[in-house]
């Protein structure tokens, strides 16, 4: 079985990712889903405005200055990749990406954000809510993690 990660983003090369990390209270501005290759490339599942502003499936190499990388040691249920194909090319949620900073949240079936998406693969109840910040409070109390390097 594949390792799963979850792959913490603190770039700060853009702006908006230094804004997203001001009013979140965090220490990143997104959050992807990711198995690592035999090449030492990685397949990764996330909800992205980089990426045509829709959840997408792609192989890239990382730039380790620009993540954090944590493995999940906790048993999730069936494979990660596989459980979130059916939300693959929904739209980004900016609004709904908004709002989880704020606390307020909101729940749209047709669209979702980064931190929405990875909480709706690990199984979190009410994904839709969770900030970036959020997601990495409930995923470090709530999972068996360890950060890869450590």
């Amino acid at each position: 079985m594949k390792k799963t990660y979850l792959l913490w983003y603190k770039g700060t090369d853009r702006w908006v990712d230094r804004l997203i990390r001001l009013f979140d209270g965090g220490d990143y501005s997104h959050v992807e889903i990711a198995e690592e290759n035999s090449d030492g490339s990685w397949t990764i599942l996330s909800a992205s405005k980089r990426d045509n502003h829709q959840v997408r499936i792609k192989q890239l190499t990382l730039n380790p200055d620009h993540w954090d990388i944590m493995e999940v040691t906790h048993s999730l249920p069936s494979d990660p990749l596989t459980i979130s194909l059916g939300s693959l090319g929904k739209r980004y949620d900016t609004v709904g990406a908004i709002l989880s900073i704020t606390r307020l949240g909101r729940n749209r079936k047709d669209r979702i954000h980064c931190s929405a998406l990875i909480g709706q693969v690990l199984g979190l109840q009410d994904p839709w809510r969770l900030s970036v910040r959020e997601l990495h409070k409930e995923v470090t109390e709530k999972f068996e993690t360890k950060m890869k390097g450590s």
